[in-house]
């Protein structure tokens, strides 16, 4: 015997303004409460939360993406602290994802640091533009050779390197990352090279480099 669909439940507009006002003034009871029953069962509201995500109308769906960018703009404080505290809680697993992740692009994880190396160094725009050429240029090349050792290796095995460690004054980072002090450079000689100074690097090379 085939059961009727439960019908919505109506509500008049004096209750709808009881029940938006009784979860303002509970706010952190629901909220201590919602985080129970997630930690309790959190495969059952990936589920829910995926099937109301279909449910949404276009109109819907953009209304919830103004409504987060909205609550982010306004507490900004607060979601970075949010984020510090996720992201502390779960280092390992994130860790482990964007491994995964990172071997699935390749390509996409060369832009995302080659972005984080111009930004970390304050290096200006125009700059950017040229080491990116330069780096698309030898990374599509069959073979590249090493500054370091001179040996001769597949684009894949090489990493850009900087010729001169990165200075103690952020306020130099802008002359560090520029196009006359980048270079490519074998995986095992950036790994062993790592912070060194020009002068010590010198010391470990069998032809040492001359500037």
């Amino acid at each position: 015997m085939e059961t009727e669909p439960k019908k919505k439940r109506t509500y008049t507009v004096e209750q709808l303004e009881n029940r938006r006002r009784w979860r303002e003034q509970n706010r952190e009871k629901i909220s201590a409460k919602k985080k129970q029953e997630y930690a309790a069962d959190p495969e059952k509201f990936k589920v829910i939360s995926a099937a109301n995500r279909a449910k949404r109308t276009p109109e819907q769906s953009a209304a919830h993406a103004a409504y987060i960018k909205r609550y982010h703009e306004e507490n900004k404080e607060a979601v970075k602290a949010a984020k510090r505290k996720y992201h502390e809680a779960h280092r390992a697993e994130l860790r482990k994802k964007a491994a995964k992740w990172f071997e699935k692009n390749p390509e996409k994880r060369r832009d995302f640091t080659r972005r984080r190396r111009a930004e970390q160094s304050g290096s200006g725009s125009e700059a950017k533009k040229t080491i990116v050429k330069w780096e698309k240029k030898w990374r599509s090349a069959k073979l590249v050779r090493c500054y370091w050792c001179e040996g001769s290796f597949k684009p894949d095995d090489c990493h850009l390197d900087h010729v001169h460690s990165r200075p103690a004054c952020k306020k130099l980072n802008l002359v560090w990352h520029c196009i006359s002090n980048v270079c490519v450079s074998c995986a095992p000689c950036n790994l062993k090279k790592n912070s060194s100074g020009l002068d010590d690097w010198n010391k470990k090379l069998g032809s040492p480099t001359l500037l």
